[in-house]
């Protein structure tokens, strides 16, 4: 287990390029952060904005330096003190924060675009996917426990009725959706061209059960040091993000831009993306509630993936790093 913690966080070191954990001032006065996203998809077009448009953030006060993490190791990353900030499943971020409650504070949810669970061309309904593999990016993850939840809902027990295997990124589901490996998966839409075109289609909208939607959330969680020492550059990392949501829900041009330049796809495939996730609520900045997340952790150990055993999900809620106006 150490070993592959080890592979986990030199895998965040490279790919944070190098970063200390601690945020500083530069040279124009703009306080720098690192901030980890899980993929370069639309669902995380305003940071692909940010990224591509850091000068957007001057007048908040920051100078964001936006990364890639696939989901085994954003949590990691952060505890260890190698990023400063990421958008992650809540359920993931909950448990990483169970083992180390006085490293980590929770910012902000953000609201998701609607989910769907697909299914391959011969699955015509949930009930279909028994005896089937479905897929998700790690285990923990949102979509990992929305598809947990979803077949036991329906009478199937996830890794017995139905066996679920881990990509590790949302490109490599997609490979294992192309090629029938896997006869599901939870993703908003839409789906790359290569896969609807094996045939994979909707089954049904996931999102729209109240007792999903808590399970779908993201949050912002920040290093306990940053959130103590940098207050004001995490809030204003919080105004330059509802920014640049705005603008993605306006299917703004440079978000479109920003987009396809991250996801190495045509402007028209990423506005047709981009349309594909602007809902109300979309991006919104609200804070955790304690209930919430208590909703997320009984999900974890009702389908076995995590322990919390005394953790309390409200000391490591801070929403005073939130925007007030």
């Amino acid at each position: 287990m150490r070993r592959r913690y080890g592979l986990v966080a030199a895998l965040a070191v490279i790919l944070a390029g190098c970063s200390t954990g601690q945020p500083g001032d530069s040279a124009s006065g703009l306080t720098k952060i690192s901030y980890a996203i899980l993929s370069p998809s639309a669902s995380f077009a305003p940071e692909l904005l940010m990224g591509s448009e850091p000068q957007m953030c001057a007048p908040y006060g920051v100078a964001p330096s936006i990364t890639v993490l696939n989901a085994a190791a954003a949590g990691p990353a952060l505890a260890a003190g190698q990023i400063q900030a990421v958008r992650d499943g809540t359920g993931a971020v909950l448990a990483t924060a169970s083992k180390n409650p006085a490293g980590i504070k929770i910012a902000a949810t953000v609201g998701n675009a609607p989910y769907f669970l697909w299914g391959a061309k011969e699955i015509r309904s949930i009930g279909d996917l028994k005896g089937q593999t479905v897929g998700a990016s790690a285990s923990g993850a949102v979509a990992d426990l929305v598809m947990r939840e979803t077949l036991s809902e329906n009478g199937l027990q996830p890794g017995t009725d139905v066996k679920i295997t881990y990509g590790g990124s949302a490109s490599s589901l997609f490979g294992l959706a192309a090629s029938g490996a896997i006869k599901g998966l939870v993703y908003p839409e839409p789906l790359p061209a290569t896969v609807t075109a094996a045939g994979v289609h909707k089954i049904a909208e996931v999102s729209a059960d109240p007792r999903i939607a808590p399970i779908l959330s993201t949050v912002i969680a920040v290093s306990a040091r940053v959130a103590t020492g940098q207050r004001e550059a995490v809030t204003g990392l919080l105004r330059c993000l509802a920014a640049a949501s705005q603008l993605a829900l306006r299917g703004d041009q440079r978000v479109v831009a920003a987009l396809a330049k991250a996801a190495k796809i045509d402007e028209p495939t990423a506005a047709a993306q981009l349309a594909g996730v602007r809902a109300a609520g979309t991006f919104a900045l609200a804070p955790l509630t304690a209930g919430d997340a208590r909703a997320v952790m009984a999900v974890l150990e009702k389908q076995g993936v995590q322990r919390f055993g005394p953790f309390d999900p409200s000391e490591v809620i801070d929403d005073s790093l939130l925007p007030r106006s």
